[in-house]
């Protein structure tokens, strides 16, 4: 019996880690997006390939949770990991689905620092998150937490320097509007990132 439940906690960290592997490979899609803006719709359709992977990562996690007696954390923070998670990749997804349907073939010189921070901060986070079956690098976790926000912090404030200029020089109304949605999501990501460090910091802090 308890093989059994110890079985299904390893799934759990299984699903975790795949789930952040999604997130990795959809930023870096996006990243690429924004760098060949121009021939963008390859990577497009790969990231949505990715998106829907994500999402049925998300309904397994949420299956097992429900079906498992012992978990590894508490259920309501394997709840939240998995939610924002999900959410984090659905907020880049919806990004480059703007990107897709504006018809957008400039970007901001800007927008590509963000998207090469999202592959910065992604990569932090799934380093972290391969480390909490065993949480015996919590010092390393918390680290990778710490670097999250700081990361964070930058893309902020490079998205409001962004911002100032966009409204600053941008003469085509249009064009202003699509990009600045395309920003207002962009900062969702990575707020999105930085509640997925919070999120981690809380069991490790709970666990370790």
């Amino acid at each position: 019996m308890l093989k059994r439940f110890m079985l299904r906690e390893d799934n759990f960290f299984r699903l975790f880690n795949e789930g952040m592997t999604q997130l990795v490979q959809v930023s870096e899609l996006f990243q690429k997006m924004i760098e060949n803006i121009g021939h963008h719709q390859e990577y497009f359709q790969a990231l949505t390939a990715i998106e829907q992977k994500g999402d049925a990562t998300t309904r397994a996690a949420f299956a097992l949770l429900h079906k498992t007696f012992i978990t590894p954390f508490d259920r309501y923070d394997i709840h939240r990991l998995v939610s924002k998670l999900d959410q984090t990749i659905d907020s880049i997804h919806l990004t480059a689905v703007y990107l897709q349907v504006h018809e957008i073939d400039v970007v901001p010189a800007e927008m590509l620092i963000l998207a090469n921070l999202c592959i910065r901060t992604s990569k932090m986070l799934q380093s972290a998150v391969s480390q909490l079956n065993s949480l015996e690098h919590n010092a390393l976790i918390l680290k990778s937490c710490d670097a999250v926000r700081d990361t964070e912090d930058t893309a902020q404030e490079l998205l409001a320097t962004a911002l100032a200029r966009l409204f600053k020089e941008e003469n085509d109304i249009k064009y202003l509007m699509k990009i600045n949605e395309i920003y207002k999501n962009l900062k969702k990501v990575m707020e999105g990132y930085q509640e997925l460090g919070n999120i981690i910091r809380t069991i490790v802090l709970e666990y370790a």
